[in-house]
């Protein structure tokens, strides 16, 4: 499946997917804690870009497009995305997706079951397209 196609795609179920290397992945859903603390990262980062009028918009759950390996498009979704104001704007001149298509400055993902991914696979894709920053947080 494209990427255009998985955008597109009904799943018929009210789970999140990622795209992986062209096969949709339903997420696990996530814990209590899991969401307290990355909605709880998400509101102080949104109060402190807006405090300090800084440049940058953090989003929730948004899909980051990692590109293609041998012809197979893969895209992560992420606890928070933090968008630079101007992609954000340009964003919603579209009507395509609202979605990480160039490299956003900084993601964070709150550990989960799949720990193997979000320390060693995400880490080398989000390297790979060039994230300036990672941050992984542990719940508890």
């Amino acid at each position: 499946m494209s990427l255009q196609e998985f955008l597109a795609w009904d799943s018929n179920d009210a789970r999140l997917h990622e795209l992986i290397e062209g096969e949709p992945m339903p997420m696990s859903d996530p814990t209590a804690n899991h969401e307290d603390v990355a909605d709880n990262l998400y509101d102080l980062l949104r109060l402190h870009c807006l405090e300090k009028n800084l440049p940058f918009i953090p989003k929730r759950s948004k899909l980051i497009s990692i590109g293609s390996r041998n012809g197979r498009e893969t895209a992560r979704r992420d606890d928070i995305v933090v968008f630079t104001k101007a992609e954000w704007e340009r964003m919603k001149g579209l009507s395509s997706s609202a979605m990480a298509y160039i490299a956003p400055p900084l993601v964070i993902e709150v550990v989960s079951t799949n720990w193997r991914d979000d320390y060693l696979t995400k880490l080398a894709e989000y390297e790979s397209i060039g994230v300036q920053e990672y941050w992984i947080v542990g719940a508890t």
